[in-house]
């Protein structure tokens, strides 16, 4: 069996898929580059609190500090804050944004490419059937805690599977730190990292107890990952259990049907459009002709080790994706917020199956046109939200530095040319006043909460 075929790349190989890779990085950069704000929903609250905290102990803001109080205690989704800060203060606001927002969409595939030579699949399949997420629906709804937690998540993922192959004191001091960090980036990219290491790690001692006895295989494969993340469990578990949002009932499981189609057509890339259907579609027909293919092929392969834990922790996704509610502990659409981790698990299971060389390097190519169908599709939608931005703005024109300033929703119901919205799920226009109170010093009531509480600033 060649290396083609068992999915190890000759270095040879690797340097030009990673000038394809940037190539294709360029691309989706544009989306990000090109226009003055990206379309998000919540980017433009981001822009603002930091510019809050930029402001906050400045001689000219009183107005600032009798609406916000500073919450700098240690809560998750803290962390997107450190890099807006720094960045903002170094290049402006406008330019941080997009520096965040770029390093989550070439850093992603990246973090599943560290990820997947860490548990010994193809890197550079599983870095092209990542490269879909870079624009998944919570980038574009602005979530960048949550975005970012998905990307730290993986690379935590990815310290494990080094780990647990070559145990050492330092890799799992190294898992223990970046557990910290995905619960910083967010609880919810937490809760995933915790549940998949539960699974792999208790599918690995599960074959280990045959080799090794009970005893050995819970020294060396269930007590260093847990220990390492121990710390950063009983952190989550505190904020969950002192999480002031209302949850919703476990037994909320409503939309079953809606759920079914949202899997099956990987409904993580419906962001604006619904016409973002047919992606998701294609998507899920070329994973069904890799998979098809895995099977056809399966006698000859059947030498080359098998690991399945990363299907057990797809599977268990799986499950939990029809379990979860749709809201819970003060958040909301967990079935989405839980898809990307889904199709994480798969690809990453994907990529340590058997394939033929030939079949391997077609499925990256059509994997490659894919991204870049989706970069230039999204283009033309993006220059139609902006235009609405800009005609947005131009009403803004009269806000003065130190105004207060209370923002209505608005969204056009049909684009300009009567057809559908090009905004259909993530909404980039109700929260674009943002992009002016931050620029302009004004005082922005309605983000959260105003009087006769205070918002609370440092933490989304």
């Amino acid at each position: 069996m060649s290396s083609a075929d068992s999915g190890q790349v000759p270095a040879s190989a690797s340097r030009p898929r990673a000038v394809v890779y940037a190539g294709v990085s360029v691309l989706n950069l544009v989306l990000v580059w090109w226009f003055d704000h990206p379309p998000t929903l919540d980017g433009p609250l981001h822009v603002y609190i930091t510019s809050v905290l930029l402001a906050f102990g400045s001689g000219g803001a009183e107005a600032l500090r009798g609406y916000f109080d500073l919450n700098l205690g240690a809560n998750p989704n803290l962390l997107i804050y450190g890099p807006f800060y720094g960045l903002g203060s170094l290049f402006g606001l406008a330019t941080a944004e997009k520096l965040v927002m770029s390093g989550f969409v070439v850093g992603l595939p990246l973090a599943v490419f560290y990820a997947a030579r860490g548990c010994g699949r193809d890197p550079w399949l599983c870095l092209w059937l990542a490269v879909p997420l870079a624009f998944c629906m919570p980038l574009q709804l602005g979530f960048y805690n949550f975005s970012y937690g998905i990307l730290v998540m993986t690379l935590a993922l990815g310290a494990y599977f080094r780990a647990d192959s070559a145990p050492s004191l330092g890799r799992y001091a190294g898992l223990a730190i970046l557990g910290f960090l995905t619960l910083a980036t967010h609880i919810f990219a937490a809760l995933c990292l915790f549940f998949a290491v539960g699974l792999a790690a208790a599918w690995r001692a599960g074959i280990a107890f045959r080799g090794e006895g009970k005893a050995a295989a819970l020294r060396s494969r269930l007590v260093p990952p847990f220990s390492a993340l121990l710390p950063a469990a009983l952190l989550a578990l505190l904020f969950v259990l002192t999480n002031e949002g209302s949850g919703s009932p476990l037994s909320d499981t409503s939309g079953v049907l809606y759920r079914l189609i949202l899997l099956f057509f990987s409904g993580f890339l419906w962001t604006f459009s619904f016409y973002d259907l047919g992606f998701g579609m294609a998507l899920l027909i070329v994973i069904g002709v890799a998979l098809y293919h895995v099977f056809r092929c399966r006698k000859e392969f059947q030498a080359m080790p098998s690991d399945r834990a990363m299907l057990l922790v797809f599977l268990g996704f799986v499950a939990l994706f029809f379990a979860i509610p749709d809201k819970a502990g003060g958040g909301g659409w967990l079935p989405h917020r839980l898809q990307p981790y889904l199709y994480l698990a798969l690809l990453l299971w994907l990529g340590g199956l058997g394939m033929r060389g030939a079949f391997r390097r077609g499925l990256c190519w059509v994997l490659v046109l894919f991204a870049v169908a989706l970069a230039l599709y999204r283009f033309p939608q993006y220059q139609e939200i902006d235009s609405y931005r800009q005609a947005y703005f131009r009403s803004l024109e009269p806000v003065a530095p130190g105004t207060t300033l209370a923002f209505a929703e608005v969204g056009p119901l049909v684009a300009t040319d009567g057809g559908p919205a090009p905004h259909w799920r993530a909404d980039p226009m109700p929260h674009l006043a943002a992009y002016v109170a931050a620029e302009r010093g004004a005082v922005l009531i309605g983000l959260y909460r105003t009087h006769p509480a205070k918002t609370t600033v440092g933490s989304d």
